[in-house]
């Protein structure tokens, strides 16, 4: 059964005061109805919590307890989360209810993906509310996302998402009708039906951002680039036309702007090796191999390639992959914890013959199922 995964941006489901627009919420609760009677199955990314916080009448005031060095302005969006969040899930817990549907909040954080125990555990209940026909509706749990474990946007949470879940598409609703070749605001500006060359048009792009919201249109190409490399298409579009939703996913009308996936359905642990998977040191490979991987054609990592380790990691620990400039080419899970390995690369380079340097060199450091290129 297709899975969708579809991402609210804050802007669409906000008024220019900062209140929720429960009208706008309540046509696309009840468009998802439709795409789920037709047997889809859709999970939410909802933005909006920070939004709804603002309006708040107590919040007003100064936000002046903090602890350590950290910034006022991150205590007052958490500050801002917590109150707002509540909000949010009660307008589309009521509009679920109309439609007989039941909703469910799941609040992540990086780190919640990054942990691959957590990860897995993620994916299992995500997937069983699905399935129960339960909606869950992710967003990020500002409260304890500090700077370094915070995502860039929830455009970036949509794509982790989507990977965890294996999705056929990812669709960002927004408050404009899709991507241009510039500014929505400028006369001249072209809505682009398709998007195939997404770094070309990054170098072009205006990154102007809304004032409730932090994704902008870099974010969208950047998580469109991201999601086609796993085999995932997607689509940016207004979510304030009418039956949006069920005009892409049943009636498959041409809409906004749609990015094709670039490669084939990537399989779940490459998936989240690509996304979510935070390294715990890192592997200097040597030119020859660079180049190899550099043009993303290889078998696995063997020991011949490895030049340095780095870091402070076990076997079967995340690791960055890079040149000797420091570029990371790749992530991938290595079956030596770093001081083993750093005795493996000594033991091999002292080796003399060359039948005996063939054999060692074919040890693998990181098995090519258990690899994802950058």
């Amino acid at each position: 059964m297709e899975k969708i995964i579809v991402k609210i941006g804050s802007q669409l489901i906000t008024k220019g005061d900062g209140n929720l627009n429960a009208g706008i919420i309540s046509g696309l609760v009840s468009d998802v109805s439709r795409v789920i009677q037709a047997g889809k199955r859709i999970v939410i990314v909802s933005s909006g919590a920070v939004a709804s916080g603002r309006t708040a009448r107590e919040l007003k005031g100064d936000f002046s307890v903090s602890w350590g060095n950290q910034p006022k302005a991150i205590v007052r969006e958490q500050i801002l989360a917590a109150v707002g969040q509540p909000e949010l899930m009660a307008v589309y817990k009521a509009e679920f209810k109309k439609h007989g549907l039941a909703c469910a909040q799941i609040l992540v954080t990086r780190s919640d993906f990054a942990d691959r125990k957590k990860y897995l555990s993620l994916r299992t209940v995500t997937e069983n509310l699905v399935n129960l026909g339960i909606v869950p509706i992710f967003n990020e749990n500002d409260v304890l996302s500090s700077e370094e474990l915070a995502f860039s946007d929830n455009d970036q949470l949509s794509a982790m998402v989507a990977a965890m879940l294996i999705a056929e598409k990812l669709i960002i609703l927004t408050s404009v009708a899709g991507v241009y070749d510039k500014n929505p605001k400028d006369p001249e500006a072209m809505l682009l039906d398709e998007v195939t060359d997404i770094k070309k048009l990054l170098k072009t792009v205006d990154n102007t951002k809304s004032e409730v919201g932090r994704g902008g249109i870099k974010s969208k190409l950047l998580t469109a680039e991201q999601a086609g490399a796993l085999g995932i298409e997607m689509i940016v579009a207004c979510g304030s036309e009418p039956d949006i939703l069920s005009r892409l996913v049943i009636g498959a009308e041409k809409i906004g702007t749609r990015f094709k996936a670039s490669a084939k359905k990537a399989k779940p642990l490459k998936s989240w090796l690509a996304v979510a998977a935070h390294p715990k040191g890192k592997i200097v490979t040597s030119c020859y191999l660079s180049d190899i991987l550099k043009t993303k054609q290889f078998s696995s990592i063997l020991l011949s390639g490895v030049e340095e380790a780095e870091g402070n990691f076990k076997k079967g620990d995340v690791i960055a992959v890079c040149d000797v400039d420091g570029t990371i080419l790749g992530k991938g899970q290595c079956r030596y914890g770093k001081d083993e390995l750093i005795r493996e690369i000594k033991d091999y380079k002292n080796i003399h013959t060359e039948g005996e340097k063939i054999e060692g060199g074919r040890k693998i450091v990181i098995h090519y199922d258990y690899f994802s290129f950058e």
